[in-house]
């Protein structure tokens, strides 16, 4: 019943199939959280360095941050290579909720240096966890699903960046 009530309201707006309603729902959702967490944490990275280290050491943090995401991209691809990508997916994820309750409770000594590293952790956040959705969608769906849906699934990241916007 559920099954058909999503396609029924999907169906009435994007060209969505009746059996891929339950798992394009799912997915925009996952884009939707994914996006919505970004444009929270994208703020508090960037004031909280700038309150804790000062605005002079800006091109520092991004230089390292270049540096260190060609690191975590190679280190990424090569354990997409080596294990079962939803295994890796859930386990990357499992392992940013952690971090990110760590940081929230490291956050109460106030230590400088925790800003450097939070800056650096929220852009490797960022890009994995939007590059691994876009995998996910890949594994998903066939190209030609993938060309019909990708409207829908984008709508989700948008109205994720609005509500993360907004909340932040």
């Amino acid at each position: 019943m559920q099954k058909k009530l999503f396609y029924w309201i999907l169906s009435r707006f994007f060209n969505v199939r009746e059996h891929e309603a339950v798992t394009t729902l799912f997915m925009f959702f996952y884009f939707f959280l994914i996006t919505t967490s970004a444009y929270i944490i994208k703020p508090v990275k960037i004031s909280l360095f700038l309150d804790w280290l000062s605005f002079e050491n800006l091109p520092f943090a991004y230089l390292l941050t270049a540096l260190l995401i060609g690191f975590v991209v190679t280190l990424n691809s090569r354990l997409l290579h080596t294990m079962d990508r939803r295994l890796y997916i859930s386990i990357s994820l499992i392992f940013f909720i952690v971090n990110l309750l760590l940081f929230w409770w490291l956050f109460r000594f106030e230590w400088a240096w925790l800003s450097l590293v939070f800056w650096f952790w929220a852009d490797i956040f960022i890009a994995t966890s939007v590059t691994q959705f876009w995998l996910l969608v890949n594994d998903i769906y066939y190209p030609r699903q993938a060309k019909r849906l990708v409207g829908f699934l984008v709508s989700g990241g948008l109205l994720g960046g609005v509500v993360g916007a907004v909340l932040a």
